[in-house]
């Protein structure tokens, strides 16, 4: 016997523009501010990052113009080679520290709270209650998805630094942040929204985007403040402290490439 395939139709097509709307009231993104003045520290940081970690970490893939990266040197696994490379830990290898998202949480924690981050924190702040997406593509694999809505994209190597960019990490309530890799129309919703705050100058090379023409209804979405502390100024002075020492400490035990 044959039997005929009977499978569910995917219909959230037709209901993007209310996945949309609700993303917009329940999604956080880092107020302009917070993120140029990162970019600023990056600035004052770069030339002795590469004099300390240059022979470590290929320092443009995270240093590129306008970089509002938080921790240079940290990124995601972006292959199967590198997923099985099962410690979060530097490898010499690939020139990277692998995270899975602890990294990018330190910058919530400071923003929220003042401290770095730890589980028991990260609950007690209300802050479990979130989980972070990350907006443009910070691996190569990611990038044929998305290449016909932008002129211009980073030309060779990804910007490993969009992982842990402020400006490319936001909040959302917990199972929310799937919604946002669904259809074409939710994802440029988040899209506009990111360069509607920032242009692309923390974008490291995404520029030119353009919505969709079939989608009329983004003008309507209502997206929440950018979050800015009264005190933020002070709370970006302890992250940036922090990721020195962070990043130091661990780079600073790691041997140079070929004399391990």
């Amino acid at each position: 016997m044959i039997f005929k395939i009977c499978t569910p139709r995917n219909r959230l097509s037709e209901v993007e523009e209310n996945v949309a709307i609700a993303i917009a009231k329940v999604a956080y993104f880092i107020s302009p501010k917070i993120v140029q003045r990162i970019a600023e520290l990056n600035c004052q940081w770069h030339d002795d990052f590469e004099r300390d970690f240059g022979e470590k970490v290929p320092a443009s893939y995270y240093f590129y113009q306008g970089s509002a990266c938080v921790f240079p040197g940290v990124r995601r696994r972006a292959s199967k080679d590198e997923r099985e490379l099962k410690l979060k830990q530097y490898h010499n290898s690939v020139a990277a520290i692998f995270d899975d998202n602890v990294f990018p949480r330190h910058l919530w924690c400071f923003l929220c709270t003042g401290r770095p981050y730890s589980g028991p924190l990260w609950k007690s702040s209300g802050l479990g209650k979130f989980e972070l997406a990350h907006v443009l593509p910070h691996k190569t694999y990611e990038h044929s998805g998305v290449k016909d809505w932008f002129m211009n994209m980073p030309e060779s190597e990804p910007f490993h630094g969009l992982f842990s960019c402020a400006a490319n990490v936001i909040l959302l309530p917990k199972g929310m942040a799937k919604p946002t890799d669904g259809t074409a129309g939710i994802r440029a919703a988040v899209f506009n929204r990111y360069f509607y705050l920032y242009g692309s100058i923390h974008s490291g090379g995404f520029s030119g985007f353009s919505l969709p023409d079939r989608v009329k209804w983004f003008d309507r979405l209502e997206w929440n403040d950018p979050v800015e502390p009264e005190d933020w100024e002070l709370r970006i002075e302890k992250l940036d402290a922090y990721r020195r020492k962070k990043l130091s400490g661990l780079l600073k035990t790691i041997a140079e490439p070929g004399k391990r």
